[in-house]
């Protein structure tokens, strides 16, 4: 195997390599995991409902806090018959959180 810092390994790969090679594979054991709903957390536009701009803001705080993972709630399009897990569009983000 070619070590990751010589030259004629592509990037692509020496990334794969060290990725592999160093990750934890237990990592969720140790891991400080943050579960926010984005509408409620932090509001970058003033508008009254947290959004994802608000959530891009304070990943530093949440850094300093020690988090390693973060759980996001439903943010996708929902008619809100379950609390946002009737998901009407898993390609798209609620328009109220852009």
């Amino acid at each position: 195997m070619t070590p990751p810092n010589d030259i004629s390994t592509p990037l692509a790969e020496s990334a794969t390599i060290a990725h592999t090679e160093d990750a934890a594979p237990l990592w969720y054991k140790d891991a400080i995991i943050y579960q926010l709903h984005v509408k409620a957390f932090f509001d970058a536009n003033d508008d009254g409902i947290g959004d994802f701009e608000g959530l891009r803001h304070k990943l530093d705080y949440l850094q300093d806090l020690g988090v390693t993972a973060l759980w996001l709630l439903p943010f996708y399009p929902s008619p809100l018959r379950d609390d946002g897990y009737d998901i009407s569009d898993y390609r798209a983000i609620n328009t109220s959180l852009s």
